[in-house]
């Protein structure tokens, strides 16, 4: 008796759930993001391979584990939506990281639990941040 082929979004969560963290992380998204990147150190967010640093004029904040979700918005994403990475800020509250390309820049948007975004200064979760290692 021949068997029925997976659907395809069923064989995209199976890869979502057993491939390890930034698995399938580009390069081009890593490095730091920031409103103004002259200041990025009175607020930025670098992604590095392993980990999430959040930098305030209070200091810097390494954050992990890092989980890429690649269908964060499954079919609905908005215009431009990449990737997002999830990470725990604070015990069980998610901050999660939007990543966004256009044709001329790469942009960064922040979003998380409320306790999360009062925790952040105000440059980092109004609004997208800039690329800030050159052009991308």
């Amino acid at each position: 008796m021949p068997q029925s082929p997976i659907e395809p979004d069923a064989l995209l969560v199976l890869f979502l759930l057993i491939r390890p963290p930034f698995a399938h992380a580009e390069p081009r998204y890593l490095g730091t993001y920031a409103a103004d990147c002259a200041k990025r150190n009175e607020g930025s967010v670098t992604i590095l391979p392993d980990a999430i640093v959040l930098r305030t004029e209070a200091g810097a904040r390494t954050l992990r584990p890092v989980e890429e979700n690649l269908a964060f918005y499954g079919r609905l994403a908005p215009p431009g939506f990449v990737t997002a990475f999830l990470v725990d800020a604070l015990p069980g509250k998610v901050l999660t990281l939007e990543v966004f390309e256009s044709h001329n820049e790469t942009t960064v948007a922040l979003s998380g639990h409320p306790d999360v975004e009062k925790a952040l200064p105000a440059s980092l979760h109004k609004g997208r941040l800039r690329h800030c290692d050159g052009r991308r």
